[in-house]
C-alpha cells in the first residue's frame, strides 16, 4: 500500500513516513503542493496524508484537486491550526469518491497515527502488525 504525504513541515512528514514504514506502507513525502500533484500523477497512491495549511496552495485546494480527479484514496487531513478548517475539507471530501476520510490534529502522537493508518490497511496474514 502506497502513502503520499504532503506537509511543508519536513520533520513532521519524516515522522509520518517513519511510523507508516514501520506498518509496512511504501511512503513518499513531499513538502509542497505542486510536488504533491506531480508525485500523485506519477504514482497514484492508495492513501494521502495532507496538511491543511501550506504556502501557495492549501489543503482545501488539494482536496478539490483530488476530487476533480475522482480519486479513490484513503484521505488523512491534518492540521495544527483551527480544527474547523479540517471540518471544511472533510465536507468537501465527503462529496468526492474518497474511500475514507480521517481527521487528525497536530501534535499527533504515534499511537494515534498508527491507529489511523492501521484502519485503512488490508487485513493480511503476512503482516501480523495489521491485527494489533
Amino acid at each position: 500500500m502506497r502513502l503520499l504525504v504532503v506537509d511543508d513541515e519536513i520533520e513532521f512528514a519524516r515522522y509520518v513516513a517513519t511510523v507508516a514504514a514501520e506498518l509496512g506502507l511504501e511512503v513518499e513525502t513531499v513538502n509542497h503542493a505542486r510536488l504533491f500533484q506531480k508525485a500523485y500523477e506519477k504514482n497514484e497512491p492508495d492513501a494521502v496524508l495532507l496538511d491543511m495549511v501550506m504556502p501557495e496552495m492549501d489543503g482545501i485546494e488539494l482536496v478539490n484537486w483530488l476530487g476533480r480527479r475522482r480519486s479513490q484514496v484513503h484521505l488523512f487531513i491534518v492540521t495544527g491550526y483551527n480544527p474547523k478548517y479540517v471540518e471544511m475539507a472533510e465536507v468537501l471530501g465527503s462529496q468526492s469518491s474518497f474511500r475514507s476520510i480521517t481527521k487528525l490534529q497536530k501534535p499527533l502522537r504515534s499511537a494515534e497515527l498508527r491507529k489511523a493508518l492501521r484502519g485503512v490497511l488490508p487485513r493480511s496474514e503476512e503482516n501480523p502488525e495489521n491485527h494489533l
